[in-house]
């Protein structure tokens, strides 16, 4: 197996271990938490690793609007919706609809 379905395979366990962790959070803590918290937890892991791959680069100023509204939409909203949804259904049923 290369190097490349390994990864593959791993971002797959990611993205399935998100959905059940999500819902039994989301169970317990209100919505916005959540969503909170993933976003924090996302910046504490992200950021340092694009400082090191890409050291000081810095999106265009015009270009800062754009991903704003790009983090609102389609990470913001998403994660509610997901959130919302998986306090009605099962981690399961959620993870297929996901995929």
């Amino acid at each position: 197996m290369s190097l490349a379905h390994g990864q593959l395979a791993l971002s797959m366990v990611l993205v399935g271990a998100n959905v059940a962790v999500a819902k039994l959070l989301a169970e317990q803590l209100p919505i916005a938490l959540v969503a909170f918290l993933r976003c924090v937890l996302a910046v504490v892991v992200l950021w340092p690793l694009a400082r090191w791959l890409d050291g000081g680069a810095r999106a265009p100023r015009g270009a800062m609007g754009n991903l704003f509204l790009q983090a609102l939409f389609g990470t913001a909203i998403y994660n509610a919706g997901l959130l919302a949804g998986l306090r009605l259904t099962t981690a399961l049923e959620g993870g297929l609809v996901l995929a």
